[in-house]
């Protein structure tokens, strides 16, 4: 039976290739890197940082803290607010939570960001956590952000947890972290990645995925 449902934050709550592709744009010409086509800056939205930065984006290791620090610095003063909510998550959100499921937003996001724009949005009231990545403790990578929720919610039983993802980094890390994973196909990932990493479906729209997860 599921009682707890962990969330993906980008891809899954929120539209935010507006807002990630603006700050990325904004970073590389202030740190001296040319401008990559509009399909590879895409490609940052989902993964940890660590690992878009230097595999897709090309970034030197010289230049990592420059170039974060950049893309923060414009992402937390001006685009992070560039996003929106996607078509029918806050109903899903709405009806999970009154049909008693714990819910947590579970992102290789920024935490402080993902808690400023769940404010922003009105939706963190149906969240009993939000976790993200956070630089003091080096939390980025999906599985020790499961990992870190459990540590904040011990009451939470693995087995009776999902995680909502769009990509192939939530399938892996709920598999790392041994809970399951149902990915959406309306974010940034593709399908064959979700189904090939361990995801056990991929629904189309967040009312498929409340159906699914109340006939589980």
């Amino acid at each position: 039976m599921i009682k707890n449902v962990f969330f993906d934050f980008d891809g899954v709550i929120i539209n935010s290739e507006r807002s990630i592709v603006e700050g990325l744009k904004y970073a590389l010409s202030n740190t001296g890197y040319d401008i990559p086509e509009y399909s590879v800056l895409k490609e940052c939205i989902g993964p940890p940082f660590k690992i878009s930065m230097p595999n897709i984006l090309k970034i030197k290791e010289e230049d990592y803290d420059e170039f974060l620090t950049t893309y923060r610095g414009i992402y937390d003063t001006k685009t992070m607010y560039y996003c929106e909510l996607y078509d029918g998550i806050e109903d899903c959100l709405k009806d999970l939570n009154n049909r008693g499921y714990s819910l947590t937003i579970c992102s290789s996001k920024n935490e402080r960001a993902c808690r400023a724009i769940a404010k922003h949005l009105n939706i963190e009231k149906y969240f009993v956590d939000i976790v993200g990545s956070t630089p003091e403790s080096n939390i980025e990578l999906k599985s020790e952000v499961i990992n870190h929720a459990f540590e904040r919610s011990p009451w939470q039983n693995r087995l009776e947890t999902v995680i909502v993802g769009d990509t192939k980094y939530d399938a892996k890390g709920a598999v790392e972290a041994g809970i399951t994973c149902i990915g959406v196909s309306y974010g940034f990932g593709t399908i064959d990645e979700l189904i090939s990493n361990g995801a056990v479906a991929v629904l189309d729209s967040p009312k498929e995925v409340a159906r699914y997860i109340e006939e589980r």
